[in-house]
């Protein structure tokens, strides 16, 4: 299996000596393979393992296993540890889904603190089938029905060629330890239960079948592939970002007559079908007409449909280092410390900032904007309410609602994809620039 594993890396993956990897580890079966073959690999990496605090002392007892396997190996290791419960329901959200963000927002904090390249997860060819029968009962379209993909942007999944058996019969052969999930046994979660129960049907009409289904989603993919590049072109013209999240032009939409293109633009914020045919048919009339997904919430307005994230809609505040990514309700902050002075075009870009590092105390606070909150905006002499300054720029309802403000020593020093202040400007004199810049 080793060997197929590197050959798969090298020609599927296509994965360089000089590649610095994240390996995320449960302590399951299939990510403790993931772990020994590369272990055997000369590739250099790391591991993260998450938490989620779901299962008592079994969550602890996975941690503790990752731990220990890494001390023997000398890797490189960390942990993480969340009060999932707890983060869903603050943020309104299923506890699948808050589990897959918290994750993957660290697995990208770590990537970028520990100069990586790629996340590796232990998806197999088992996951790769899974995933697109469950996509088709959801009713996902086209895209879903690809499965999982060896590699998407920086995350690859490098056990994608082997199938399940193939990881038991390697681990077992290897003495591999690893801890089980009783979770994935219950037959009340839907992954389960196909995994159980329809797939085995299915191998029964097809003996091949993960060979004849990855076939399919090679197929798939590539006319997936040509879709997204329209609707790359499509997303460029009628999505803007705003500090409060994203609106969409009505009248662009109007004038679009390929509904798969404007699914494809809803379906990002996690609007299923119906709700983007109602959407469609209620909103573009309808002022103030609100609509919700899981994770978001779209309002509306006379010309534009506005989109935030839901989790942000109760009060939020947060300390901001001098290096960091973080998130708020105006998407991730990413914020780090250069000489290099910025060029013309980013001093005009609203979504970044570049503040004189030295007029500044740390850390900063990023919370909401309230009322009776002053600043004096760059090019201005005098200061001026943040309420006023809204209203004279014409921000929206839900862009004021969910419009931050960055604060040093109780002073605000940007107003959020807006306006930095005139008291901490750069000049030909500025050392060291705090850059803050909206992802």
């Amino acid at each position: 299996m080793l060997r197929s594993f590197l050959t798969y890396l090298k020609s599927t993956i296509k994965l360089q000596e000089q590649d610095r990897l994240l390996l995320a580890i449960s302590g399951g079966v299939d990510s403790m393979v993931m772990l020994d073959l590369f272990s055997q690999l000369p590739y250099y990496f790391e591991v993260a393992h998450v938490n989620f605090s779901l299962r008592g002392k079994d969550s602890d007892a996975d941690e503790n296993l990752v731990r220990d396997t890494c001390q023997k190996l000398n890797i490189p290791f960390h942990a993480r540890k969340f009060d999932t419960q707890k983060e869903g329901e603050e943020a309104g959200m299923s506890t699948q889904m808050i589990a897959r963000q918290l994750r993957y927002h660290w697995f990208e904090e770590l990537l970028e603190t520990q100069n990586l390249n790629f996340l590796a997860t232990a998806h197999h060819a088992d996951d790769h089938l899974e995933t697109a029968l469950l996509n088709l009962v959801r009713g996902t379209g086209i895209s879903g029905l690809k499965g999982i993909l060896p590699m998407n942007g920086h995350i690859v999944r490098p056990l994608l060629f082997a199938s399940k058996a193939e990881v038991m019969a390697y681990a077992k052969g290897k003495k591999i330890k690893w801890r089980e999930d009783s979770s994935n046994s219950s037959l009340k979660y839907k992954r389960n239960f196909i995994r159980h129960e329809v797939v085995p049907k299915l191998k029964e009409l097809n003996l091949s079948l993960l060979t004849t289904f990855d076939e399919t989603a090679q197929k798939i993919a590539m006319d997936n592939m040509f879709i997204q590049t329209q609707f790359e072109e499509f997303k460029e013209q009628v999505l803007r970002k705003e500090p409060f999240g994203f609106s969409v032009k009505k009248d662009l939409l109007l004038e679009k007559t390929n509904e798969a293109l404007v699914y494809r633009l809803f379906a990002e914020f996690d609007f299923d079908f119906k709700t983007v045919k109602k959407i469609l048919a209620d909103g573009l009339n309808k002022t103030g007409a609100v609509f919700e997904s899981e994770s978001h919430e779209l309002v509306s307005d006379r010309d534009d449909f506005l989109i935030q994230i839901k989790r942000f809609s109760v009060d939020f505040s947060s300390e901001i280092d001098e290096k960091g990514l973080y998130e708020t309700p105006a998407g991730r902050l990413k914020v780090c410390v250069v000489q290099n002075h910025p060029s013309s075009e980013d001093l005009k870009d609203p979504q970044k900032a570049f503040l004189d590092f030295d007029k500044l105390d740390f850390p900063l606070l990023l919370r909401k904007w309230q009322l009776g909150d002053r600043f004096q905006p760059f090019g201005m002499k005098g200061s001026k309410l943040v309420s006023d300054y809204l209203i004279d720029e014409k921000v929206s309802i839900p862009g004021k609602r969910q419009q931050m403000v960055l604060v040093s020593n109780e002073e605000i020093v940007w107003l959020l994809g807006r306006r930095a202040s005139e008291k901490v400007k750069i000049g030909k004199k500025t050392l060291q620039i705090l850059k803050l810049e909206i992802v």
